[in-house]
């Protein structure tokens, strides 16, 4: 076998988000704080904000419409108690504090720089024995949210790779530089920078395929992480070969100019977590999904009201979703760590499975039979197996109701399942509710006259 070792070095990086910092505080004649805020989490702003000025939940109000971008940068408290100060001084005025591009740099946390050390043992043929890491990550004057990041990304950090043995240690160190917390992955590019890296330097010298030898080493369902954790759905295998066979791996031939490259992944999820949502069907049919995932670029509106509407049999176009606000919008922990679609759109299930259990028990009144009777198809309940129509939902609470107005309102509350890790030996049953596995190719022609890619 050969021992290779090396480190590997990651920079800061800011997050430069389309739209910076902003924040709008008003403060009411009761004294009543309402924020309108560019954070990815509006709960966790008004808790700390709430716990800091020893004022109860119910005296701050934090609104979120659509932000330009956040990336991580946007998930702790930054200038919303300036802003509360200079509007406690305005006289009931609304007070705006935006953050220009420089202030954005020198002031909001940046990505984690980070030393990785990786030490790994290969047999002749390609087989990964073990792996040794050693990973410090640069928190800056603060620790923010870095300690977290670090514990999250080491769980991630001997590759998504079958190793038997492996030795992590993650460290989080004080510096004199910039705040640093999460950005895009949560401190794991910064290791998987790292282990790929390594990964094509073994290629190399064993004379194996990058491709090949990445097969040969990944892990398959029922693989045990270093963390103690047991895989039960793995994709990495059909990610590898599919990103293969559409940039022509195994026809490819070096060339001159020419270079392909290859890397994946795995990364967990910010676990365990708790999303609600709210869903209201009115007397015309129309429906409103309340919950608390800020939109941000990533799409999370459309996702959540498809998932919505394929739950309800109704066209897309049916529902309207509502803009996070502390006041009126059912609990959700954060928009962070690939966490929304998986989490609240759970809760979204459930909610769209509560409300037509309500729609049911109507219907079944409406039709004189028992619930388990009943069928729901294309936003319609009607006796199982029947040819007919049925009657649409909004028919059932017109009926239901009449001639009284009113709507019916599902709720969900959903909590991913994960295990903390031991405090000491850091091993967990279960790190994360899931993994998610990616594997990315690239062929790229450099211009000898310009330099250019």
């Amino acid at each position: 076998y050969e021992i290779f070792e090396d480190t590997y070095w990651s920079p800061t990086v800011a997050h430069a988000p389309l739209e910076t910092h902003v924040t709008i505080a008003q403060v009411d004649l009761a004294g009543k704080i309402t924020l309108w805020d560019s954070t990815q989490s509006p709960f966790l702003v008004r808790r700390e904000l709430a716990m800091s000025m020893g004022i109860p939940l119910n005296k701050i109000r934090v609104i979120v419409s659509g932000i330009g971008g956040g990336f991580g940068g946007k998930s702790y408290t930054r200038i919303e108690p300036i802003t509360i100060a200079l509007a406690q001084r305005s006289n009931n005025r609304p007070v705006k504090v935006e953050l220009t591009r420089q202030e954005e740099f020198e002031i909001t946390v940046h990505k984690e720089p980070a030393s990785v050390y990786m030490k790994t043992g290969v047999t002749k043929d390609g087989i990964l024995l073990a792996r040794k890491v050693r990973a410090v990550y640069d928190a800056g004057a603060y620790a923010e949210g870095s300690p977290l990041v670090v514990r999250n990304a080491c769980f991630t950090a001997a590759g998504p790779y079958n190793i038997k043995h492996a030795s992590i240690e993650g460290y989080c160190v004080y510096t004199n530089n910039l705040i640093s917390g999460p950005m895009r992955g949560f401190g794991t590019p910064q290791l998987t920078w790292a282990y790929e890296s390594q990964m094509d330097t073994i290629a190399a010298k064993l004379n194996m395929d990058p491709l090949e030898i990445r097969l040969k080493n990944c892990i398959e369902e029922g693989h045990e992480m270093p963390s103690g954790e047991i895989l039960k759905s793995v994709g990495l295998r059909q990610t590898l070969e599919q990103a293969a066979e559409k940039i022509g791996w195994k026809d490819y031939r070096p060339r001159k100019d020419y270079g392909i490259g290859i890397a994946c992944c795995h990364k967990l999820s910010f676990s365990p977590a708790t999303a609600s949502a709210f869903i209201r069907i009115d007397e015309d049919g129309s429906i409103q999904l309340d919950c608390a995932t800020v939109e941000l670029g990533q799409g999370s509106n459309n996702t959540l009201i498809q998932i919505a509407a394929e739950s309800l049999g109704i066209p897309f176009e049916r529902i309207a979703i509502s803009q996070p606000d502390t006041d009126y919008s059912p609990y959700d922990q954060s928009t962070t760590g690939s966490r929304s679609t998986f989490t609240m759109g759970n809760a979204v299930l459930l909610a769209c499975e509560d409300l037509k259990k309500q729609l049911i028990k109507i219907a079944s009144r409406c039709y004189g039979l028992p619930e388990d009777e009943l069928s729901i198809e294309a936003g319609n309940i009607k006796p199982g197996g029947s040819d007919e129509c049925g009657l649409p939902y909004e028919e059932l609470i017109q009926r239901h109701f009449n001639p009284r107005k009113a709507s019916l309102i599902g709720k969900g509350l959903y909590t991913s399942t994960a295990v903390l890790p031991d405090v000491k030996t850091g091993k967990t049953p279960r790190a994360s509710a899931f993994w998610m596995y990616g594997t990315q190719v690239a062929l790229l022609k450099v211009d000898r006259e310009t330099g250019l890619l």
